[in-house]
């Protein structure tokens, strides 16, 4: 062990020195994982476990918390859509799953 406070500041500055030439890694999630969890996220952030799955379809004249469209067959009506098997809730969260289209709309969640 040092007993000079000189030899003590050399031996801390080299030991500073060598700390800072480690390099680091930083591991960075891939873009696709990020995207799906976020989907995932947000799909079920609207449809979490043990919802009932709702009418299906409604009538065209009406309109709920969750993303539809109209379809004429087999029976009129504004029918849910999926993603990975679950209904979305919110026309924000489909927009997001969905950035180039189809548009739902943010009053009524109906996709135009």
């Amino acid at each position: 062990m040092s007993t000079t406070q000189s030899e003590r500041t050399k031996q801390r500055r080299r030991l500073l020195k060598s700390a800072a030439a480690v390099p680091a890694i930083f591991a960075l999630p891939a873009g696709a994982q990020v995207a799906n969890s976020s989907l995932n996220a947000c799909v079920d952030k609207g449809f979490p476990p043990g919802t009932p799955v709702p009418a299906n379809p409604i009538p065209a004249s009406d309109t709920d918390k969750w993303v539809r469209s109209f379809q004429s067959d087999p029976v009129p009506g504004n029918y849910l859509e999926f993603v990975d098997g679950k209904p979305v809730a919110t026309a924000s969260c489909w927009n997001s799953v969905h950035p180039a289209g189809p548009r739902a709309d943010e009053g009524s969640n109906l996709i135009n």
